[in-house]
């Protein structure tokens, strides 16, 4: 059984030498000391520092350190000194254990899904007649008519389509779309074609089509909608190159705005892994990563619909707990009541309705049966019966995979970038104006994992340029961890499946104006949290609920704040979190063994420990420190892991006999803990 060794505690002298005083090291089955990059100096400002690991280790810097964030080798935005006693809280503080897996875990590394393919190659064979820019400004450009087969007179269409509602006599609709609008495409020239979708068609001689995509525009809420507006190249200067006067600058927003980009299947193991480029440019920028967040359900839909509509009366009136006694999964979502979601509190509604932000909802559908909220037909009927927020782009999947069977190549590129390109552009247009804008992206990574490295590069660029949008807090997450996939079968692809990514950024003046809520939100980041806390956290961002008007939200509803002081001692049921997701580690016991082989796995255990730690403290020049001689290690050891019903993938508790098999398997790759660890005083 492979074992992940923790934990050591020892207790420095400092006045003989300029250490950390506290350190806690966990130590995986057999450690090569090269691992070890890091010297504990005396930039720690006695802070504790988590070594972990599973095969290889890696290290983990709280955020107090001045050298490492807690991404792990990436530079921190800096703390000051004088923040740092403010902000100190250890994971091991909490009484849930929960795990830290190691980002390039060999049982994961060595999957297929662990594979690193950093671009791809998409070939093209089509007649390229029409483009947009960045800003969402199109060029049609005929005058490509010498490619191969392809005549002359070409001539092309705008042609702006809707549709993805459901009628709420009929119950259909929302498969289909309509084309309302059609008009001759200026040739050569930059144009604004104002509707959120649109094919561009081409003809030759005016009868054969030979040139068709679909764009996924942004349509400008001053103008009337569906129409074509030609404008300049340049704002800035005149067609002689003379300089116009600069616009006014516009005064920012008296509220934050949200904006939610949502990546299927991903934990936070899984993004640091294949996305290192984007890991270190969100540092950067100061996005913080929730350690502890763990999803309350299976699949998407009732994972995200507590962070984007929390509590709903069809969900509490069922009993909170089922017949084991556990959390209900009825009283998360019913799966039983087809649900209108036209009618769900969806926060982007009050952002819209009591604020006047604007809202975008851009859900990648995958095929037309599917969608968050329009399946299963048990929890919910097929969609909105009215658009969800001024920018729905429903009918730009339908039209994108109608005749299409999916593929990561689509018109020569790689086709989620058009995806993320409609998060990025609703952030930069909004900038200056309140907004809610939500993104899920599903066909990248639903299958497997490993794609979504050949987004790096463009997510890390994206994410440079939208620094300047920093009146809003910016989430990057996952749903849950990767379902499907073989990963998701080793040990760290459990535990993975049910971390799923959490990394938010607030405004960069939130930290001064509300020192706070500041406070709580770092030190919740190694707490014990769940999809009702991002939805607590979210609502108190609508509401501008901050400093003096501040009155806190644990009290009502589901969920506590990030901006609230959480609990250590928060266990998975106070977060309505099911055991079968739960990833607090529990006492193990190894069966069929004799108290003779158990004590002396102990003994063999306890050797480990001080020949590891002993050679990483030679190695890293921290002998002035120690007296090696006087290292003792404590009594007691005990085995923590994951729960058998983590460890064997159940996704629910309906059946029994399911349960109860997974009781009495053998635990496998368990997790060993010193479990009363001595505080031993070391002297020269």
């Amino acid at each position: 059984m492979k074992k992940l060794w923790y934990a050591i505690t020892w207790l420095l002298r400092p006045n003989s030498c300029r250490c950390a005083t506290t350190v806690i090291v966990s130590l995986a089955n057999v450690f090569t000391l090269s691992v070890f990059e890091d010297k504990l100096t005396n930039e720690i400002h006695n802070s504790w520092v988590l070594f972990i690991g599973a095969g290889v280790l890696t290290i983990f810097g709280t955020y107090e350190l001045a050298t490492r964030s807690s991404f792990g080798h990436v530079r921190v935005r800096q703390v000051p000194a004088t923040d740092n006693k403010r902000y100190q809280f250890h994971p091991f503080e909490n009484s849930c254990k929960f795990p830290l897996p190691n980002i390039y875990a060999k049982d994961v590394a060595g999957w297929f899904s662990g594979e690193r393919l950093r671009q791809l190659q998409c070939p093209y064979e089509d007649v390229d007649l029409a483009t947009m820019d960045s800003e969402g400004y199109m060029y049609v450009h005929p005058h490509h008519a010498h490619y191969k087969n392809v005549m002359n007179d070409i001539k092309c269409k705008v042609v702006f389509v809707e549709g993805g509602i459901r009628d709420n006599t009929t119950k259909l609709g929302h498969k289909t779309i309509v084309e309302v609008a059609t008009f001759e495409a200026p040739e050569n020239t930059r144009f604004y074609a104002n509707g959120d979708v649109y094919f561009i068609r081409c003809f030759n001689n005016a009868t054969q089509q030979v040139f068709q995509k679909i764009f996924a525009g942004m349509r400008d809420l001053r103008r009337e909608k569906n129409k074509i507006y030609i404008t300049d190249d340049m704002e800035s200067f005149d067609q002689f190159g003379g300089r116009r006067k600069n616009p006014s600058t516009k005064e920012k927003p008296n509220r934050y705005s949200i904006d939610i980009l949502t990546i299927d299947s991903t934990s936070r193991t899984m993004f640091m892994r294949h996305m290192p480029r984007t890991v270190e440019m969100m540092t950067r920028l100061g996005y913080e990563m929730f350690y502890g967040y763990t999803k309350v359900g299976d699949n998407s839909m009732v994972n995200l619909e507590p962070i984007l509509a929390g509590d709903i009366p069809e969900a509490l009136v069922e009993p909170m707990n089922d017949t084991s006694g556990d959390i209900n999964p009825q009283w998360i979502l019913p799966t039983n009541k087809a649900l209108d979601p036209s009618l769900l509190p969806f926060l982007s509604k009050i952002m819209e309705k009591e604020y006047g932000c604007k809202t975008m909802f851009n859900d990648d559908i995958g095929t037309a049966d599917r969608g968050i909220f329009h399946y299963p037909s048990g929890e919910f009927q097929p969609g909105f019966t009215t658009p969800p927020a001024d920018h729905y782009y429903r009918a730009y999947y339908l039209a994108l995979y109608k005749n299409w069977t999916y593929g990561p190549c689509k018109d020569g590129g790689q086709i989620q970038r058009e995806f993320f390109e409609l998060w990025r552009r609703f952030a930069q247009r909004y900038k200056d104006i309140c907004h809610f804008g939500f993104t899920f992206i599903t066909t990248l990574t639903h299958e497997d994992g490993y794609r979504l490295e050949t987004m790096d590069e463009y997510l890390r660029s994206s994410l440079e340029n939208l620094h300047i949008t920093d009146n809003s807090v910016s989430i990057i997450m996952g749903d849950h961890g990767n379902r499907i996939g073989a990963i998701q079968f080793s040990y760290t692809g459990r535990i993975e499946e049910r971390m799923p990514l959490m990394a938010i950024r607030l405004p960069s003046d939130f930290k001064q104006l509300y020192p706070m809520e500041y406070n709580n939100f770092l030190t919740n980041k190694w707490k014990l949290t769940s999809n009702f806390d991002i939805h607590k956290t979210l609502r108190d961002v609508v509401r501008m609920s901050f400093g003096k008007k501040r009155t806190g939200s644990s009290s009502n509803g589901r969920g506590i704040s990030l901006f609230d002081e959480i609990s250590a001692n928060r266990s998975c049921r106070d977060a309505y979190i099911a055991e079968n997701f739960c990833t607090c580690l529990i006492k193990r016991t190894i069966g069929n063994q004799s108290k003779d082989e158990i004590k002396k796995r102990e003994e063999l255990n306890k050797k480990k420990f001080k020949d590891t730690i002993t050679a990483w403290l030679r190695v890293n020049g921290l002998k002035k420190c120690f007296n090696y001689d006087k290292i003792t290690i404590g009594k007691e050891a005990a085995t923590l892991g994951i729960n058998p019903l983590v460890r064997h993938g159940l996704r629910s508790k309906a059946k029994t006999d399911e349960v109860e098999s997974a009781r009495k398997k053998e635990p496998r790759m368990d997790v060993s803990v010193n479990k009363r660890p001595r505080v031993i005083a070391v002297g020269r």
